[in-house]
């Protein structure tokens, strides 16, 4: 598939499904900009930044001329999908999505994920 016709990438599964390893490499091909909505949503230690504020940023993101995005908080389905030309949903098996999520604890155990 030709990524590169499509300014605006939208990329959602369930968690473990294999979203921002994707859209990394989707950025990395076409090399448009990344956002992960948990880096927008999160504060550092892990605390939720307020919910107006989550969505300002979003929207100055959403914005931008071209973008790929990652993630899953469906408060913003809606606006992120009016956004964006090409929606990609991982239609992971539960089991290998469970698992992805298993590994990835042990992986990042006592330390901060990117």
């Amino acid at each position: 598939m030709d990524f590169n016709k499509y300014k605006r990438i939208l990329l959602i599964g369930c968690p473990g499904s294999g979203k921002s390893t994707l859209a990394k490499r989707i950025g990395e091909v076409t090399k448009k900009p990344v956002i992960h909505l948990d880096t927008i949503y999160w504060l550092p230690h892990w605390e939720r930044r307020p919910q107006d504020e989550f969505e300002n940023l979003l929207k100055e993101e959403l914005e931008k001329e071209e973008w790929i995005i990652d993630g899953n908080y469906n408060r913003t389905l809606d606006l992120r999908i009016s956004y964006c030309d090409l929606i990609i949903y991982l239609d992971i098996p539960r089991r290998v999505c469970l698992y992805s999520v298993i590994k990835r604890r042990f992986q990042y155990r006592n330390k901060s994920r990117e």
